[in-house]
């Protein structure tokens, strides 16, 4: 319907720390990780509740969360190294 408002995203949960060990397996890099408490608003957590979209419009997730950070990294890699 006009107006509607979705979470788009991959519709798994990844903890920050998570998505930290996924980055470092990508990049063969182990990252300079500072732990600090931890701010107010601040999430331990994420993960996109699909659930609407689906039901309402039929999208499904098309990318994994590790799949869309190799994708990044290498855009990124290839990016960094043309400038």
């Amino acid at each position: 319907p006009s107006g509607s408002v979705y979470n788009v995203g991959g519709g798994e949960e990844a903890s920050i720390l998570e998505a930290i060990a996924a980055l470092e397996r990508i990049s063969g890099r182990r990252l300079d990780v500072r732990h600090v408490d931890r701010a107010r608003g601040d999430v331990a957590r994420t993960k996109a509740d699909v659930s609407r979209i689906a039901a309402e419009l039929g999208w499904r997730p098309a990318t994994r969360l590790e799949e869309g950070l190799t994708a990044m990294w290498s855009w990124a890699s290839a990016t960094v190294a043309r400038a």
